[in-house]
Parts: C-alpha cells; sequence; structure tokens
C-alpha cells in the first residue's frame, strides 16, 4: 500500500511539473486571417504559436514567422508574417529576388503556372516556399530599398504579391511582436 501511495505521488508531481512546464510556454492556436502567408499556412487555416517566446530582439531570427499587432487605423487585427531583415540590416527587394546586406537570399523556381511563381527560399538556416503572381498587380511593390531600423524588423508575406506587410507600413518594433509561430 505505501508504494502504491509513493507512485501515485511521484505521478501527481510529474503531472504538476508538467502543467506548470506547459504554463511556461505559453502556447496557443492562432487563426490565419488571409492569403498573405500562403503556401506555409493557407488561408483561414490555424497555426500553433508560443506567446511570449522573445524576451529580447536579439532572439528573433531571420526566417522566423512571427504574430504581431499594429496601431494603425486601417489594421486592428494581429498579423502573421516572416522575418526577413534584423535591425540594422539593409533590405533590397527586386523583381522575385530578395537581399540582406548584400546577400541575395537563395531561392530557386519550384513551379510555373499561369496564376503563380513558387520558390523555394532560405533565410539563415530556414527554409520556405514563397509565391509570386506571374503579372503582379503592383510591380512596384517589388523595388525597395530600406535599413531597418534598431529595434524592429522587417517582415513580408510569403505570399508577396498578395500581403499587407512592412513594404506598406514600414518596420514592426519588436515590442509589438505578440507570438511566434512553430511548425
Amino acid at each position: 500500500m505505501k508504494k502504491s501511495l509513493t507512485i501515485i505521488g511521484a505521478l501527481a508531481a510529474a503531472s504538476c511539473a508538467g502543467l506548470a512546464w506547459a504554463g511556461h510556454i505559453q502556447s496557443s492556436r492562432y487563426f490565419v486571417p488571409s492569403p498573405s502567408m500562403e503556401p506555409t499556412f493557407p488561408f483561414q487555416s490555424r497555426v500553433t504559436v508560443e506567446k511570449s517566446h522573445y524576451k529580447e530582439p536579439g532572439q528573433v531570427k531571420r526566417g522566423d514567422v512571427v504574430i504581431y499587432s499594429l496601431s494603425l487605423a486601417s489594421h486592428e487585427a494581429p498579423l502573421i508574417k516572416r522575418v526577413v531583415g534584423l535591425p540594422g540590416d539593409c533590405v533590397r527587394l527586386s523583381g522575385t529576388s530578395a537581399w540582406v546586406n548584400g546577400h541575395q537570399l537563395p531561392h530557386t523556381l519550384q513551379s510555373r503556372s499561369s496564376h503563380a511563381l513558387v520558390f523555394r527560399e532560405a533565410s539563415g538556416t530556414t527554409f520556405y516556399t514563397v509565391e509570386y503572381q506571374p503579372k503582379p498587380a503592383a510591380p512596384a511593390r517589388r523595388e525597395a530599398t530600406v535599413t531597418v531600423p534598431h529595434g524592429a524588423f522587417f517582415v513580408m508575406g510569403d505570399n508577396r504579391d498578395n500581403s499587407y506587410d512592412s513594404r506598406d507600413y514600414g518596420a514592426v518594433a519588436f515590442t509589438a511582436i505578440t507570438a511566434k509561430a512553430v511548425p
């Protein structure tokens, strides 16, 4: 009987420790409100995110997918985008290519159709898929050079021609980032 109580006590302690650890991670689900992250995260899908993942700006990496809030009158809902540029980076966009600090992000054409050009791209050690329209409605959005301000990040959707992102409203402050999407 004493051995059974010891085992039950050990299991209870392990369960409490597991709950405390799970509470520390603070994971939850995020509803993808637009097609801006397709093909990575489909429109209206749910993505697991870790709240409070980042404690300081240096923890955010190129290629991370972040959830953040903007205080713009035109956008109240949290947004989800991929980090392309870190504080101090020089980001240059030209056509379907992106350069960070003079180095082109490696990308390879995966498929071509009448409605999409799909590339496999890499940023740091993260590989992902991005999509462009063969004939974009706003080709000027593909041309830009930006130096990312201190304490902020340049973000873009993976559906590059169908994303409201840093090309439209500028870099996102670290303080606006609320979570990191987890694969």
